[in-house]
């Protein structure tokens, strides 16, 4: 199955399957993106016409980050961020981001990855967290 947030091309160079796929969707209810297809950047397609030579996609879900369950996490953890592999650490020192894992710089990390929370969709290089004051 096609991932219709990540249409690029003119819609004419998709097969049918695909363009009825993101027509039902919009029928659906689904918020529609459109742009030139060279060069432009995506807006909103409240009406659209469908235009064979125009790019067309369903709007990507806005980013949101983590939400870490930070009442049941030790205090000394500062940070929170995910790996390339989806696994997730709670961290003493803020880490860097490495080439598939975050780094830890010094100080102690817990392994968060059986938890239950939100992990958001952010990539996960940008997944990095920090304890709010006073929490």
């Amino acid at each position: 199955m096609t991932d219709l947030t990540q249409l690029d091309r003119p819609l004419g160079e998709y097969p049918d399957e695909v363009i009825g796929a993101l027509v039902r969707a919009w029928q659906s209810g689904a918020i529609l993106q459109g742009r030139i297809v060279d060069g432009g950047d995506w807006k909103e397609a409240v009406h659209p016409f469908f235009h064979l030579d125009y790019a067309y996609r369903l709007a990507p879900e806005p980013r949101r980050p983590m939400s870490p369950p930070w009442d049941v996490l030790p205090e000394w953890v500062q940070a929170v961020a995910r790996d390339m592999d989806q696994g997730t650490w709670g961290y003493e020192v803020v880490p860097d981001v490495g080439h598939e894992v975050w780094r830890v710089i010094s100080g102690r990390a817990i392994n968060m990855t059986d938890f239950r929370y939100d992990r958001g969709n952010m990539p996960w290089n940008e997944s990095l967290v920090l304890r709010p004051e006073g929490v």
